[in-house]
């Protein structure tokens, strides 16, 4: 519902908020219960956007708030809706990590220092980055040298020239060390 202020600012409320209540046209409001309207109006929108997001994918903490705030949500009621969202267990930065690392690594295999800053990147803090990368040990303890040959299959076909492949296999984050054992276990 539209409300119109008597000095001509307006602002939307969600109608079912005004079903609880005992306003109605033409009622004058003090200006904290417009505030308390507003702040519940403005909460569910927010939280509704964010379900949408997060039920096509998981996002971090700081990606959602960026995706609010480029729908011009307020960025404090944001905030504690996303809050909200975590303590409920519906957004988690340490569930992203693990999915972003195993979706990572299928599709463009790194090592483990491009993986933390690609994380870092997408707002997850240093802890979680360093956890998820310590589960993924855990779970998959060959997953570093699978990521290297991969990498590697994938940089011969770009060049056979053995330096330019090493340089390739180093922007992607892998060790000199971890490539040369790699390429010498290999017999290259």
């Amino acid at each position: 519902m539209d409300i119109t202020l008597s000095d001509g600012s307006r602002f939307f409320v969600l109608t079912q908020l005004l079903d609880h209540t005992t306003i109605e046209t033409g009622d004058t409001v003090e200006l904290e219960e417009m505030r308390a309207l507003w702040l519940k109006s403005e909460r569910r929108r927010v939280r509704a956007k964010l379900l949408d997001l997060l039920s096509r994918r998981e996002y971090t903490r700081r990606e959602l708030l960026l995706r609010v705030q480029q729908r011009n949500f307020d960025s404090e009621v944001s905030r504690v809706v996303i809050d909200e969202l975590a303590s409920e267990g519906l957004q988690d930065d340490g569930r992203f990590a693990a999915a972003w690392l195993h979706s990572r690594l299928r599709r463009h295999p790194e090592g483990r220092g491009n993986l933390l800053l690609g994380l870092k990147a997408r707002g997850v803090s240093s802890e979680v980055a360093a956890e998820a990368l310590a589960d993924l040990d855990r779970e998959e303890p060959t997953w570093e040298e699978q990521a290297l040959r991969d990498a590697l299959e994938r940089a011969s076909r770009r060049s056979d020239d053995p330096e330019r492949i090493t340089k390739i296999l180093q922007r992607n984050g892998f060790a000199f060390s971890q490539i040369l054992r790699n390429t010498l276990a290999k017999g290259t």
